[in-house]
């Protein structure tokens, strides 16, 4: 799925997170580098849809995939121990 806009992001949400929510440790993986979960998911995000998302949450400006990886090479080595929380919004909204 290719999303050119934060507002298209929004508006595809629902099956986004239908996706997202598919991935062992998602809520965790999405906190610590939701671009790379979102690959993961079959989500090709464009530059212009990257920077609307660091505008709304200017601290994904700041992610390194060094825990993001650790964390998914941890699943592997312990034979399925993984968190299924779902994630339920893929942003807080802002009032």
């Amino acid at each position: 799925m290719k999303i050119n806009s934060l507002k298209e992001l929004l508006s595809h949400e629902k099956d986004i997170l239908e996706r997202i929510n598919n991935i062992p440790n998602c809520k965790l993986l999405y906190s610590i580098h939701p671009f790379m979960l979102l690959v993961e998911a079959g989500i090709e995000l464009s530059e212009q849809a990257k920077k609307e998302m660091i505008k709304y949450e200017p601290g994904l400006s700041a992610l390194s995939a060094i825990p993001y990886n650790l964390l998914k090479r941890k699943t592997k080595s312990e034979n399925g121990k993984v968190n299924y929380h779902r994630l339920k919004a893929l942003f807080r909204r802002k009032s």
